[in-house]
């Protein structure tokens, strides 16, 4: 939360592809690349106990609130027009990543919401909200197009 997430780096990349290319994204990648190891740096160093002094409990509890809260819009676009069926789908997924989050323990407790979103999934497969037709046409085993073969000259 202190220095952003994944979903932040969607417009910037496409912005750099857009404007640069695949050498404008690496680039890119590599600064942010240092920028989160400077953080990593600083952080490892620092207590948590001075952190908190820096970023009291009440600042991180209300940032991560008016995140959830503006991240509550894109719900219905996740559910769709799947009526009541949609809605509890996403309840059981919700309560399934609140359920791993607190009862699991040692490895699997890393990973909350990828058990909840694949038992969300699961339930969904019965009443046919899976689109497996994705699917078609991929390989288990191939080699990536990897963009360090694209880099031009600037």
């Amino acid at each position: 939360m202190f220095i952003s997430n994944s979903g932040a780096f969607v417009a910037p990349v496409l912005a750099a592809l857009a404007a640069g290319g695949y050498t404008a994204v690496a680039v890119g990648g590599l600064t942010a690349f240092l920028v989160y190891a400077a953080f990593a740096l600083i952080f490892n160093r620092i207590s948590i106990d001075n952190l908190y002094k820096f970023m009291p409990k009440v600042l991180i509890g209300s940032v991560t609130i008016v995140i959830g809260i503006n991240l509550m819009g894109f719900i219905t676009g996740y559910i769709g027009d799947t009526g009541n069926t949609g809605v509890a789908i996403a309840l059981i997924t919700v309560l399934a990543i609140a359920l791993s989050n607190h009862y699991l323990k040692g490895i699997w407790s890393m990973f909350p919401f990828l058990i909840g979103t694949l038992v969300g999934y699961v339930v969904a497969i019965p009443f046919g909200l899976v689109d497996f037709s994705k699917f078609t046409g991929i390989h288990i085993f191939s080699l990536p197009d990897f963009a360090f073969t694209k880099f031009t000259s600037v």
